[in-house]
């Protein structure tokens, strides 16, 4: 199966920073959909330092820096299409995951 996540400019960017300036060079940044009580699944996502055998590893780059990005793999079939971007809110980012491909009830 083939996946498509689409990650920002501005979100490599923000997602590349992180990881440089916490010193988390061999960590990853993982996508994931978690079940919530109210509403479902829902997009998640978090850094780590444990890739596992099913995991999907996707690689970025920003600039002159590399990183990963891995998906579970129960999670792939739900993260396909989505789009990762960063918002700036009173000064502070956000990551934003977004699937234009998902239903709206």
């Amino acid at each position: 199966m083939e996946i498509a996540i689409t990650i920002t400019e501005t979100a490599k960017s923000q997602i590349s920073t992180l990881l440089k300036e916490e010193n988390l060079f061999d960590a990853k940044f993982r996508l994931y959909v978690g079940l919530s009580r109210a509403k479902g699944f829902e997009y998640s996502c978090t850094v780590d330092n444990e890739v596992n055998e099913d995991d999907l590893i996707l690689k970025y780059q920003v600039q002159e820096n590399e990183f990963e990005v891995v998906v579970d793999s129960m999670s792939i079939q739900y993260l396909n299409g989505v789009v990762v971007d960063c918002v700036i809110q009173d000064g502070l980012p956000s990551l934003i995951i977004s699937n234009p491909n998902a239903q709206k009830d």
